[in-house]
C-alpha cells in the first residue's frame, strides 16, 4: 500500500513524517459517528491514556482522501480508533500527525488524484471550497455548527455540483465532455477555465457575509 505512488503523493502533501499504519477499531457504547475528538475526550474521562492525532486515510477507486482524526492512546502507547465509520470497518489506515492540534478549527480534508482523468483535479477543487465555506460558520457544540442562509445558500450549491462532477466521472466522461452549462463548447474550453476564478469569487463573498 505504502509503496502505491498514489499514496506516496498524499503523504507528501500531507508532509507526513510517521509511517502508516493500521489501526484497530473497537467502538465504546458513547461512541458516535462524526464525533472523534468527543468520543476520545469521554475515553480519557473513563479509562484515561491520551488522544492521539492523525489522519485517517479514506482510498477510493478515484481519489485518495486523508480526514483529520483523533484516536486513543493506552498506557501501553497501542493506538485504538473508537469512533464508528461509514463501512463498519475493523481497523483503519492512519497516518500519526500531533502536530495537527484540533483546537474547535476543524481541518480540511487532503485529496489526492487517483486516476488519469482531469475532471477529478476539478472535483477537489469543488471539494476543497467546499471545505473553506464550511469554515465560515460559528460551532455550537460538537454537532452544531450555524451558517449565515447566504453562505448555506453557496454551500448547497458547491455540494450539489460536486455530486454532479462524481456522476460525470461514474459515467466515463472527462473534460472532453460538452460543458454542463449547455454552452456547446468542451467542458474543457468553458468552465474548466474559469473554474478557479468562479470558487475565488465565491469564498469572497462567503467571507464577506460572514464578517459582516
Amino acid at each position: 500500500m505504502v509503496q502505491d505512488p498514489r499514496m506516496q503523493k498524499l503523504l507528501l502533501k500531507l508532509n507526513a513524517k510517521s509511517e502508516v499504519q493500521a489501526i484497530p477499531v473497537q467502538i465504546e457504547s458513547y461512541s458516535q459517528p462524526f464525533s472523534c475528538y468527543r468520543n476520545v475526550g469521554q475515553k480519557l474521562q473513563i479509562d484515561g491514556g491520551k488522544i492521539h492525532y492523525g489522519w485517517h486515510i479514506h482510498l477510493q477507486d478515484f481519489i485518495f482522501e486523508a480526514e483529520h482524526h483523533a484516536v486513543w492512546e493506552n498506557e501501553k502507547g497501542e493506538l485504538i480508533c473508537i469512533t464508528p465509520n461509514q463501512h463498519n470497518k475493523s481497523e483503519i489506515i492512519f497516518v500519526s500527525d500531533n502536530e495537527k492540534v484540533f483546537n474547535g478549527t476543524s481541518f480540511g480534508n487532503v485529496r489526492i488524484n487517483a486516476t488519469d482523468n482531469d475532471l477529478i483535479d476539478d472535483f477537489i477543487l469543488i471539494s476543497e471550497a467546499i471545505d473553506e465555506l464550511e469554515s465560515f460558520s460559528v460551532r455550537v457544540d460538537d454537532t452544531t455548527v450555524n451558517i449565515k442562509k447566504p453562505i448555506g445558500q453557496i454551500l448547497q450549491f458547491y455540494r450539489q455540483w460536486q455530486s454532479e462532477y462524481y456522476t460525470y466521472y461514474h459515467y466515463g466522461k472527462d473534460s472532453s465532455m460538452l460543458c454542463h452549462c449547455y454552452s456547446g463548447k468542451t467542458y474543457f474550453d468553458c468552465h474548466k477555465k474559469r473554474l478557479k476564478d468562479d470558487i475565488a469569487g465565491h469564498i469572497e463573498i462567503a467571507r464577506r457575509y460572514f464578517y459582516e
